[in-house]
């Protein structure tokens, strides 16, 4: 018994010896990941390479993206600290910055007899459980459904300030408001960045009543992070409030799901099956670079540091 038990305390030793370090396997595993995905090549090297697995343009409802990655030839015993480092870092809510509806104001004006609408007639919705008249559904479908819009945008946005998009959508019932419905409001922020709704189909509401409703979103873009902690990020859902808009819970994250396995390799190496799903206005591929970069940033300037 204590001979199999020094055995084994053998056979870890050599594996320690002999493997190097696990930030130099994170490190050169992110970098051979990064290289793969800016020109989809695999690293022919003897230390990790990648390899696309699958791939699917849409899984589920179509909005979600989905690919499944492979990680190769990394060091035992070290594979799971790859793919947990993966995955934890993938579903940080300060990395990403993404576009999402984060405000919403709806009201309704009546129609006289010859179908006009009535210039007294017009009412707010002043919270998130009023209805609107004519409308089929309460204030909290209609601030869901407006939730999951799916927006498209530039990558990477860096800006100090509060930069904000808004649409509205003015419809005459009885009629279905889908997200093609609504048109963009004219202002600097669509024309020097402009955005784009990616499901025009997407639903809204329906008016089952023969009123004219009108339906303004607003749209940030910034991480969840940032949204929760910034305080003029909170000034602004403030004046928000008081001017009659309603807040929107937003839904920043780009990562809707990740998974992975490790695997054995050859002799005593290891893989991991990475798996990630997105959202429809961000490729996997492209997520997964920014956090792999990310890391590898980090590692670095916390090497720079302890050398220093």
């Amino acid at each position: 018994m204590l001979g199999a038990r020094h055995k084994k305390q053998v056979r870890l030793a050599v594996l320690t010896d002999s493997s190097p370090s696990l930030d130099d396997t994170l490190i050169s595993a992110f970098e051979a990941g990064i290289e793969f995905l800016n020109e989809n090549k695999t690293s022919t090297t003897n230390g990790p390479f990648w390899t696309t697995l699958e791939s699917e343009a849409s899984a589920g409802n179509g909005r979600v993206l989905y690919s499944k990655f492979r990680i190769d030839s990394l060091p035992p015993t070290q594979g799971r600290y790859v793919g947990n480092v993966l995955r934890r870092t993938l579903l940080r809510q300060d990395i990403f910055r993404s576009y999402a509806a984060v405000a919403m104001r709806a009201r309704h004006r009546l129609l006289d007899e010859k179908g006009v609408p009535c210039l007294n007639s017009t009412e707010d919705a002043v919270h998130e459980f009023s209805s609107v008249v004519g409308v089929q559904e309460c204030m909290m479908d209609i601030m869901h459904n407006v939730q999951q819009l799916a927006i498209r945008g530039p990558d990477e946005i860096q800006s100090d300030a509060i930069k904000t998009w808004q649409w509205t959508a003015r419809r005459c019932g009885p009629c279905i408001v889908n997200a093609g419905d609504l048109q963009i409001v004219d202002s600097a922020a669509h024309h020097e960045t402009p955005l784009m709704l990616l499901e025009p189909a997407h639903y809204i509401c329906r008016i089952n009543s023969p009123v004219m409703v009108e339906i303004e979103v607003d749209v940030a873009c910034c991480s969840h992070t940032e949204y929760q902690d910034r305080p003029d990020y909170q000034r602004y859902v403030k004046t928000r409030r008081n001017d009659g808009w309603l807040s929107v819970l937003p839904d920043f994250s780009l990562v809707q799901k990740v998974n992975y396995v490790v695997q054995p390799y050859r002799d005593t190496r290891e893989s991991v099956i990475l798996e990630v799903w997105t959202r429809a206005s961000r490729s996997p591929q492209k997520v997964l670079q920014k956090a792999m970069e990310r890391v590898v940033q980090v590692w670095k300037t916390r090497n720079i540091d302890s050398a220093t």
